[in-house]
């Protein structure tokens, strides 16, 4: 079961929390662009970092799970409920984040790398999940664990 999978939570009231949580944590920015079909960007910054994260537009089949065919009503109800968890469960990271940068369990750097967005206007997985890919194929990855200690 997905996280957040049968919430009543309208999408703007999800946003509205995710704007009061990150102006809590010291965000000093925050905003929002949608395009239909595509999905939905979320900018920040927050301690002078640009982040960047996305939410991609749900996917609805035409078919239930069990395989019966859904009407068009009975789509759109489909895609709200999956717009409507997604963003819950991007409201509940963006918090477990702030809140172990805030505890000390993790820096800021290290909670946000992959959503940095860089000059380009690409994130830093964006440039290096390729390259990651890449080295993967190619390349002997180095040893789970260090020749000496911790």
């Amino acid at each position: 079961m997905k996280y957040a999978e049968r919430t009543n939570v309208p999408v703007e009231r999800s946003k509205g929390e995710l704007e009061r949580l990150l102006r809590r944590y010291g965000a000093e920015g925050y905003g929002t662009i949608w395009k239909a079909g595509v999905g939905t960007i979320v900018r920040f910054q927050i301690a002078g970092r640009p982040i960047q994260m996305k939410l991609a537009s749900p996917v609805v089949s035409e078919k239930t799970p069990s395989g019966r065919r859904r009407s068009p009503d009975q789509v759109e109800i489909a895609f709200e409920q999956a717009e409507r968890q997604s963003w819950r469960a991007l409201l509940l990271i963006i918090q477990a984040k702030l809140e172990a940068i805030e505890s000390k369990i993790a820096s800021l750097d290290e909670e946000f790398l992959p959503y940095i967005l860089l000059a380009g206007g690409e994130t830093v997985a964006d440039r290096m999940v390729p390259q990651i890919e890449a080295a993967i194929r190619g390349e002997q990855l180095p040893a789970l664990l260090p020749k000496e200690g911790l």
